[in-house]
């Protein structure tokens, strides 16, 4: 395998490792002053909501430095945009998938939720978080969309399903290859309920990619997916 190859296990698991990276490296200065209690964090004003400003553009740093490796690769073995998966597909079809996907999985929500309240496991519970919430903020709002809902599962679906996906699914097959390439999508996420949550995702996108033969409804689904999950969030609070 050349050095160079696009399509490699390796390659997928650094660009996912490197939208952490830049992360903890632009984080290091704070995490160290805070163990340090050195007045770091008091010059700066760290607040919960320049945090989260700061963790924003870190994510923008890890998607456009992923974005720079990923084209450089394609240069040097001299492919297009289609080798990732950005290909035409048959719409019919691909509204189907998108739709089975919610069907799925908002009814099988509905069932969990009216197990859990059939049998009182949930009680009562406050509204603790704040009304000057970052995400109730307009800069806390609008970077959240675009990380989350145009950055995210556009960088996420080249390197999960038109990298890693595609590199298993030779050598692997179709259900083995989904399996793996959905389940570090899902640890990738860290929060343990948060890859449990995706890890059906990740599978399903994988499966879509092959059926369909294109990425753009994955990265539709995906995105449209996380804004669903974006408006509970703000309506929750």
């Amino acid at each position: 395998m050349s050095r160079y190859d696009l399509f490699s296990v390796k390659l997928a698991v650094f660009l996912q490792l490197i939208q952490f990276g830049v992360f903890f490296l632009a984080a290091l200065p704070f995490i160290l002053a805070k163990l340090m209690k050195a007045p770091l964090l008091e010059s700066v004003n760290l607040t919960v909501d320049t945090f989260y400003v700061f963790v924003i553009v870190s994510q923008i740093a890890g998607a456009i430095i992923s974005y720079l490796i990923v084209h450089k690769r394609m240069k040097l073995n001299r492919l297009t945009w289609q080798s990732l998966g950005f290909r035409s597909f048959r719409y019919g079809r691909a509204v189907r998938y998108i739709a089975g996907y919610y069907i799925l999985m908002l009814g099988g929500l509905f069932v969990i939720a009216a197990i859990v309240n059939s049998n009182g496991w949930v009680g009562e519970s406050s509204n603790s978080v704040s009304s000057n919430s970052t995400i109730d903020s307009v800069l806390g709002f609008w970077p959240l969309i675009l990380t989350t809902v145009i950055l995210g599962p556009l960088i996420e679906e080249i390197v999960s399903r038109g990298i890693l996906f595609k590199s298993l699914n030779m050598k692997y097959g179709l259900i083995a290859s989904s399996v793996m390439a959905g389940t570090l999508f899902a640890v990738m996420h860290i929060n343990p309920i948060q890859a449990m949550m995706v890890l059906p995702l990740g599978i399903y996108l994988c499966v879509m990619y092959d059926r369909l033969d294109s990425i753009v409804p994955g990265i539709i689904l995906h995105a449209t997916w996380n804004l669903l999950v974006v408006f509970i969030s703000v309506r929750a609070i």
